[in-house]
This record gives C-alpha cells, sequence and structure tokens, in this order.
C-alpha cells in the first residue's frame, strides 16, 4: 500500500522549486519589478495559474490556500493584520523622528513615493496617482501569493508530516530562498556601479536572509492562531507598501533602510508573539472542553451500550426459560424434589436403623414380649416421629413385635405401614426411655408362671441380630 505522507514531501518540494524557476525566469529575463508594475508582477500570475491548476488535478479545496470562506476570518484577519503592521510601524518611525530631532532635525523630509515611480520617472504620461494605485494592486497580488502558498500551501502541507514549529521553520526557510534571485541580480549590479561596497554587500546578503526567515516566521505563526491567511497577507501587504513608500529623511542610506524594515518587523513579532500565545491558550481550552464532551458522549453511548447488551443477556435467559413448557417445568422440579427427598431418606432409614440398634442395646434384659413390644412401640413412634413429623401417627395397641423385627431385618420399610390410623403428640427420645424405666418395675410383675425365652433369644430365632449383636444385649 502507498504512503501518502511519504509522497507530500517530494510533492511540494517539486512545487516549490516550480515555482521558485518562475521567480528566477521574471528577475533575469522580464524583470517585471523594474517596470511600472513594481513588483514581479508576471511570475505571480503564472504562479497563482500553476497552484490552482495543481489544486484541481490533486482535487484539493481551496482552504488548502488558507482562504477559509467564513466572513468573520477574513473580517478579523484585516483587522489584526492592519494593527500588527501599521501600529509597530508608527513607533519606529516615532522613534526615527525623535531620534532625527535630537541629532540632526535638518535630516527630517518626510515624503511619499512608490517604488514603480521611482523606476519610471522618465515616463512622462505616468501619473502619481496611476502609479500608486498601479504599485498597490501588484504590492497586494504578489503579497498574496506569497502568503497562499507559504503559509498556506506549503505550512499546510509540512503540517501533515510533522509538527507546526518544525513546518513553520521549513516553509519560513524556503520563503526566504525567494529572495535569492533578487540579490543575485541587484548586488553585483550595485557593485559594478560602485553604489556598494563588498562589505556592504555582505551585510545586505545577511540582512535579508535574517530579515526574510524570520518575517516568514512571524506570517506563519499568524497563520497558526487565525486559521487562515487572511492576516498575515494584510499585514504583509500594508508591511511592505508603506516600508517601501514611506521616507522622513533625505539621506537614504542602504544599511539605514534596512535597519528600519528589521524594526519594525522586531516589534511587530513581538505583537504577534504575544497574540499567538494568548490566542492557542483559548483555542487548546476549547479544544479540551470539545475532548471533554466528546469523552462524556461516549462514555453515555458505552454505558448506554452495556445497558442494551445487559437487557439482551436478560431477554436471551427469559426467552430460553420460555421455551420450556410449564408440564416440562413442573417435572424437572418434581425430580429434583424426589431425588432430595430419597437423599434425605436414605439418610434417614440409616439413622433410624442406627437408633434402633442403639436403643436395643442400651436396654436391660426382657422378661416377656409384653416389655418388647412396649419397647419397640415407643422406638417405632420415635423413628417415625423423626422421618415425617407431620403425619406420624399412634401405634396401635395390637402391635406385633414378631412381624416388625422380621419387617426390619428386610429393611423394605413395611415396619413403618401398620398402625397409621390415631395421631400422637411428638416425644423426645430421651422421654421414652425415661418412661420405659419407669414401667419397667410394674411389668416384672406379670412375667412370672410361664418360663419364656430370653429377649436375645428371640431376636436371634428371628434372625434379625446376629450372634455377637444379642451376646452384648444379653
Amino acid at each position: 500500500m502507498s504512503n501518502p505522507k511519504g509522497r507530500t514531501l517530494p510533492n511540494t518540494l517539486s512545487i516549490f522549486f516550480v515555482m521558485l524557476a518562475v521567480y528566477g525566469m521574471d528577475v533575469f529575463i522580464f524583470k517585471s519589478d523594474l517596470t511600472v508594475l513594481g513588483d514581479a508582477f508576471f511570475a505571480r500570475c503564472i504562479s497563482f495559474i500553476i497552484l490552482f491548476l495543481y489544486l484541481w488535478a490533486a482535487k484539493e479545496p481551496v482552504q488548502t490556500l488558507g482562504l477559509s470562506k467564513k466572513g468573520e476570518k477574513f473580517l478579523a484577519g484585516g483587522l489584526y493584520g492592519a494593527v500588527f503592521a501599521l501600529v509597530p510601524l508608527a513607533i519606529v518611525t516615532a522613534a526615527e523622528i525623535v531620534y532625527y530631532l535630537s541629532t540632526d532635525a535638518t535630516a527630517l523630509s518626510l515624503r511619499f513615493e512608490t517604488p514603480n515611480m521611482t523606476y519610471v520617472r522618465s515616463e512622462e504620461n505616468l501619473t502619481p496617482v496611476a502609479g500608486v494605485v498601479i504599485y498597490i494592486f501588484t504590492c497586494f497580488f504578489g503579497n498574496a501569493f506569497k502568503e497562499c502558498f507559504f503559509r498556506g500551501f506549503l505550512l499546510k502541507k509540512f503540517n501533515k508530516i510533522t509538527d507546526f514549529g518544525k513546518a513553520n521553520f521549513m516553509q519560513a526557510v524556503l520563503y526566504m530562498t525567494f529572495i535569492l534571485p533578487y540579490l543575485a541580480r541587484s548586488i553585483p549590479d550595485q557593485l559594478s556601479r560602485n553604489r556598494l561596497t563588498p562589505q556592504l554587500a555582505v551585510f545586505m546578503v545577511i540582512f535579508y536572509i535574517v530579515h526574510e526567515t524570520f518575517a516568514g516566521l512571524k506570517w506563519g505563526l499568524m497563520t497558526r492562531v487565525s486559521g487562515s491567511t487572511y492576516m498575515a497577507i494584510v499585514d504583509h501587504f500594508l508591511y511592505v507598501f508603506f516600508s517601501n513608500s514611506v521616507f522622513i529623511t533625505n539621506r537614504y542610506v542602504t544599511w539605514s533602510f534596512m535597519l528600519h524594515m528589521m524594526a519594525i518587523q522586531v516589534v511587530s513579532f513581538v505583537f504577534v508573539l504575544i497574540y499567538y500565545l494568548y490566542g492557542m491558550k483559548k483555542i487548546n481550552d476549547k479544544k479540551k472542553k470539545q475532548k471533554a464532551k466528546i469523552e462524556a458522549e461516549y462514555n453515555e453511548i458505552e454505558k448506554r451500550k452495556k445497558q442494551k447488551e445487559a437487557e439482551k443477556a436478560e431477554k436471551k435467559k427469559f426467552d430460553a426459560l420460555e421455551e420450556i413448557s410449564p408440564a416440562k417445568y413442573k417435572n424437572i422440579v418434581n425430580e429434583d424434589v424426589k431425588r432430595k427427598k430419597g437423599a434425605d431418606s436414605d439418610e434417614s432409614a440409616l439413622e433410624n436403623r442406627i437408633l434402633l440398634e442403639e436403643a436395643l442395646k442400651e436396654e436391660t434384659p426382657h422378661e416377656n414380649d409384653d416389655s418388647v413390644d412396649d419397647i419397640l412401640r415407643k422406638v417405632n413412634r420415635e423413628m417415625r416421629r423423626r422421618e415425617n413429623p407431620s403425619s406420624s401417627n399412634d401405634i396401635t395397641e395390637d402391635f406385633d413385635s414378631d412381624e416388625f423385627l422380621k419387617a426390619y431385618q428386610r429393611g423394605d420399610g413395611s415396619h413403618y405401614k401398620s398402625h397409621h390410623h390415631h395421631h400422637h403428640r411428638h416425644h423426645d427420645y430421651k422421654e421414652a426411655i425415661e418412661e420405659k424405666k419407669t414401667t419397667a418395675p410394674q411389668k416384672k410383675k406379670t412375667m412370672a408362671k410361664k418360663p419364656q425365652k430370653t429377649f436375645a433369644q428371640k431376636l436371634q430365632s428371628l434372625g434379625g441380630i446376629d450372634d455377637s449383636s444379642s451376646n452384648e444385649l444379653i
């Protein structure tokens, strides 16, 4: 897959070198800046055509040049651009007037003269008004191209591949190179006419390199904080127009003119930097609020999404339950209850068996069937109470101990099925044992005449308890 960012720098630099070649051709061949136009007007027109053709071919909007469609940006850009150009110009001009008044008042000579009027003085048909109007048009057109190309097109392209600080410096350096063709033409010419010394020529080259780079950085800050090139266009136009047309002394020298221009740019840069820091703070605060708002909306959306997912999960569970018919659900519940009751009954049967054996072990030797019947009746009542307290019944008087012991040995639970028509009160097992101990002496009187089998022998004959158990009971 192709990388758009990887193609941005080569494409951008290619467009830049095309523009530089067009400007160099105008400087060395057409020399439109030395005519009544007063600026490299031919180069600006050709460069604008090339730039718009590129945008059309690349299907990029005109906003790529920093030309916003919002009217408020145009008005605000024009107002702030005028302030940042005219206020520093007035401050520096006032300082120069004070300087000349304090040193040499005769040097003061305020005049207004556009560059194109200086170049075409021999042409008598060009009136001052016409010269000013032409220069305003060409100067504005030329500076509009510079800002649209360098601060609009190049700055945006570079900012896509790096941060703003580096992008701004890159476009400022490239903007500075546009002065090199002019220096390459004018400096040798002035040296040949003895208008410049070699030292002044070097100073001039250094000055323009620093000045153009510094000014490019300032106009980049303006474009960044305002969001368009309108402010930079107005500031650039007013700065160039007045600094090249308004003079306060008749003793014009190159170095004083350059210092005049640099002083204006330094004061203007201070104002722009303050405005930039304040404006970016407001922009960043606005972005933070928008980011917080977006995050809050995103969190709310995520919360609603989770709620919907939970509702879907609940609905899915409910739908799964609805798929089970009531009869099937009832069967599932009944099977679960039976399983639990079976486990409980098995445990209860085991406890009852142990209870019976312990009760029989604890009893003293019995002399007749009546005492055995009484013990078994009470034990059976206690076991039934523990197994099913709510439905336990009294044991009838005709309880057969032999039949009970045989059923107990079988372990099929049939010893619980007889004599269930009378309800009885629930008694604790210990109370049953105590009651047996109190009634045992009375029963001894009835055991007398006829010899009876011992209780252990009777159990052994029934096969309910083995010999070892019966020996322990005796």
